[in-house]
Formats: structure tokens, C-alpha cells, sequence
């Protein structure tokens, strides 16, 4: 489908949050090269990233070119990202927001040689992203059952979560502070691999770990 609407490559991913260093670990579906992929985490070009800064505060697209985004870059890096995108023949792209009901925030992103300058053939992929990035959620839900990752803590955690329990009535009871409870939630979703903690209690509901 890239190639049809003029692109060289895709690369389907989560929203990384903060926290995130690596774009391969995030990368749900990709055709860029396995060489693109690698040098842009080596150099550490998420961190600062102007098109995922847009993609966290915004649910809007992105179009880009190579000369433009990495000018928004601290001035280290500006070169760095230019070369390794122009040395695989990519000078333009498309970012396009998703978002699913049940919190998680993704995108689906196009780019090669070539700008997109048809409004038609641009709505049609904006449209078709959302699609594309639901379905592979479906997938990821439908085969990893998170339940032999999970520890019998976190599943009381879970449990009591989902029923309805309050954060200060769970600390008190395990005897954690707050901050712990919120790490330990964090592993909860990185285990789980969900977006927040209702998808995560859906997830478990789902494979009936609750």
C-alpha cells in the first residue's frame, strides 16, 4: 500500500511515552531498514524527536520533510538525522495520529523520495491508518495472554483495581506508598502491554486473569 500511494517505507508504532529510548521497541510493523532502524537508536534520536513531540501533544498529521524536521532538533543532532534519513533516499513523510477506544495512541507513518501532495490520496490514507493500526491492536490482543508474566501481587493489584478499590485503600493495604503503587503499575502495563490502566484491566478480564 506504500508503495501504491508513492512511499518507500512504512512504520506502524505506540506513542512512546517519556521513559521510551528505543524506536525498534516500540515498532509494531515496519519496512524501514533494518540498518535505518538500528543507527536511529544508537544515536538516541527519539529523545528528542520533533515529530513524536507533535504526535504526544497533538491528534493531528504530520508532513515532513528531511530539511525542515531535523532543523527542530538540538543542533548535535540536526546533521546526524539528516544524513542517516537522505542516505536511505527518504526526503519526505506522512505521520498520522490514531487513537482507539480504549485509550491506546498510535501511529501509522509513510515515507520515501517523494511528497504527498494529493488532498484526495492524503485523506484516504489518513483514513485508512486508523483501520490499520486498529486492526494490529485486535491482533496483539487476540495472541499475548499476558498471564504467566504477571505476579500474584500484581494480579491482587489488578483485582482490586478493577474493583473499584482506591489508590490510598491499596497502599494501605499492601503497605505501599504511592509511588510504588504507581511503579508497580507501570510493569503492570509494560507486561500487559497496555496503554493505561482500564485497558489493562480490560485485557484481564479478557484473558480471565480477573
Amino acid at each position: 500500500m506504500a508503495q501504491a500511494f508513492g512511499f518507500e517505507y512504512f512504520l506502524i508504532i505506540d506513542i512512546p511515552t517519556s521513559s521510551d529510548k528505543e524506536l525498534a521497541k516500540l515498532s509494531l510493523i515496519s519496512s524501514w531498514p533494518k540498518t535505518l532502524m538500528i543507527e536511529y537508536d544508537e544515536n538516541r534520536l527519539l529523545e528528542n524527536s520533533p515529530i513524536i513531540a507533535h504526535l504526544r501533544a497533538s491528534s493531528g498529521p504530520v508532513i515532513w520533510n528531511t530539511a525542515a524536521i531535523t532543523g527542530e532538533r538540538p543542533e548535535d543532532e540536526r546533521r546526524m538525522a539528516r544524513e542517516l534519513f537522505e542516505r536511505h533516499n527518504i526526503h519526505h513523510g506522512v505521520y498520522f495520529s490514531t487513537h482507539r477506544p480504549d485509550g491506546s495512541v498510535g501511529s501509522v507513518s509513510f515515507c520515501g523520495p517523494h511528497p504527498l501532495e494529493d488532498e484526495a490520496r492524503f485523506l484516504t490514507l489518513n483514513y485508512l491508518a486508523s483501520l490499520i493500526y486498529d486492526r494490529l491492536a485486535h491482533i496483539r490482543e487476540e495472541t499475548q495472554s499476558p498471564r504467566e508474566a504477571l505476579t500474584e501481587l500484581e494480579l491482587e493489584i489488578l483485582n482490586m483495581t478493577a474493583d473499584g478499590i482506591p489508590s490510598r485503600e491499596i497502599c494501605e493495604k499492601l503497605a505501599f506508598s504511592e509511588q510504588v503503587l504507581n511503579l508497580r503499575f507501570a510493569q503492570i502495563l509494560h507486561k500487559m502491554g497496555a496503554r493505561n490502566r482500564m485497558h489493562a484491566i480490560k485485557l484481564a478480564m479478557k484473558f480471565k486473569l480477573i
